[in-house]
């Protein structure tokens, strides 16, 4: 429930916002010969003026918040200083800043705004003059919080949802990944049709555009649900919605012209909801917190904009701060996913080269150091007899003493390798060697009243470098022994 209402209130928040944006400001121009705002979906392309007149004024700027359409000019006493889009050009989400001179103001001013549209036209909200500061200030944040947001949301979902796709080979639920990499590419491909052009080409692969786009907006939402179905169950549940989805791509496709086209998708709307609706559902149902805001937000933005869309209503949309928070969403789920994956491989590896009863590394370690330093072959002396008196306990103690030794006593670039039983190595860089491991053994002496022997060679080929530190620590345990005979 808390998600939920967090949620709410960003959408709240989000659209309160925006709709403060498209607020007209300074000189409003109320007064049209069309009521305004307007909106007309056209069966064929057609064009439209709108006519007001205003008072001289000081300013310099016209802002037009938003328009349906794909061309506008703007007249001021019948002298043309705006002209923006054709006959397929894709302006329904663009706000417009006109500047002109002061200088072409007379006393009493005219105001002509052409409006050409291939399947629609109208204007949205009331256009307004300011000063040049204002304009600026308002426009470029109408710019970025409407316009340029699409191109980093389209940016983040192209690349987060080739990353899914791209791990699905590796991941263990490959499919759950697989359908939300799909879902963000379709959705990132989508919202191309919320960023400006001033020309789709002709009208007819401007149609076709259309289609292909609107086929990306149903896939995207069908797979967002298919991929939480196969993240809960491993296989695809809900059937009907799939046959229903495809079926709506049908309906689209056998459209014959833009205005069936628009009529048929304002309805078919209702199918994206519905596979929100079943993603939702089934992360409730099966608690996936992680899912919960970003999957209540897209629920909320989405069904708003297809509300605004369906009832004609004055709003601006916000469908794509549902993708952003979905994109974010993902890419921390895609972070925790990893981090939780990074964190086990680290486990795992330490325990593949580690020795878990000293800590000490092992011996699959050595392939993994570089060959250079000094190799020191260590032997901890009378560990059998140690085993034998007091039981392996204390073995065990003697072992583990002389490894926190070790390492007190070495730097961070130094290794200490447990090879088995009571025989150890050092990897030491430094070219006192042998004063370091006679601290050591002195330390390890004054402590647990026992000692080692050790063979010292310069670290190179591992082999012969042993074999050396090997001979060396035999000669070292025989004086050892043969002192112990002269002192007995």
């Amino acid at each position: 429930m808390k998600k939920f209402l967090t949620s709410l209130l960003l959408f709240m928040a989000l659209l309160f916002f925006v709709s403060w944006l498209f607020l007209p400001r300074g000189y409003v121009l109320k007064d049209w010969n069309i009521e305004v705002p307007f909106y007309k979906i056209l069966e064929t392309p057609d064009k439209i003026t709108l006519e007001t007149t205003f008072k001289k004024v000081d300013y310099n700027s016209l802002i037009i918040p938003k328009i349906a359409g794909t061309r506008i000019q703007v007249f001021i006493n019948n002298n043309m200083i705006y002209d923006f889009g054709s006959s397929s050009g894709n302006l329904w989400n663009k706000a417009f800043l006109v500047r002109f001179n002061k200088n072409i103001l007379n006393e009493n001013n005219t105001l002509k705004l052409v409006i050409e549209g291939a399947y629609d036209y109208g204007l949205r909200y009331y256009p307004y003059l300011v000063s040049e500061n204002v304009a600026n200030k308002y426009y470029l944040l109408i710019k970025i919080f409407n316009e340029d947001i699409y191109l980093i949301i389209i940016g983040s979902s192209l690349i987060l949802g080739i990353i899914l796709i791209l791990l699905s080979y590796r991941e263990i639920n490959r499919k759950h990944f697989f359908f939300l990499g799909l879902s963000l590419i379709f959705v990132g491909l989508y919202l191309i049709d919320f960023h400006t052009r001033v020309s789709n080409g002709s009208l007819m692969q401007y149609f076709i555009l259309k289609k292909i786009l609107i086929t990306f907006s149903f896939l995207s939402s069908l797979y967002i649900m298919q991929s939480v179905e196969f993240y809960i169950y491993s296989y695809i549940k809900d059937k009907f919605l799939i046959i229903l989805t495809f079926l709506a791509i049908l309906i689209i496709w056998a459209t014959p012209n833009f205005y069936i086209l628009k009529k048929v998708y304002d309805i078919s709307n209702l199918i994206i909801i519905l596979n929100l609706l079943a993603a939702v559902f089934r992360i409730h149902q099966n608690a996936l917190n992680l899912y919960y805001f970003s999957t209540w937000f897209l629920l909320f933005t989405s069904f708003q904009s297809i509300i605004v869309v369906l009832f004609k209503i004055n709003q601006p949309v916000i469908f794509n701060y549902g993708m952003l928070i979905v994109s974010l969403s993902y890419g921390f789920h895609l972070v925790i996913n990893y981090r939780l994956l990074a964190e086990h491989s680290n486990k795992m590896y330490k325990k593949a080269i580690m020795d878990p009863l000293t800590n000490a590394y092992n011996r699959s370690f050595l392939e993994e150091i570089p060959h250079k330093g000094k190799l020191v072959l260590i032997d901890l002396d009378d560990l059998k007899k140690i085993n034998d008196e007091f039981g392996h306990k204390k073995g065990d103690e003697i072992l583990k003493e002389f490894v926190e030794i070790a390492k007190n006593n070495l730097r961070e670039s130094d290794y200490v390798i447990r090879m088995g039983g009571d025989e150890f190595i050092l990897i030491i860089n430094a070219k006192n060697a042998e004063n370091i491991i006679e601290r050591i053994r002195n330390i390890f002496k004054n402590k647990t009243g026992y000692d080692f022997s050790y063979g010292i060679s310069d670290f190179k080929e591992f082999y012969t470098s042993f074999e050396e530190a090997d001979e060396k620590m035999y000669i070292m345990k025989k004086k050892k022994k043969n002192s112990n005979v002269k002192e007995g």
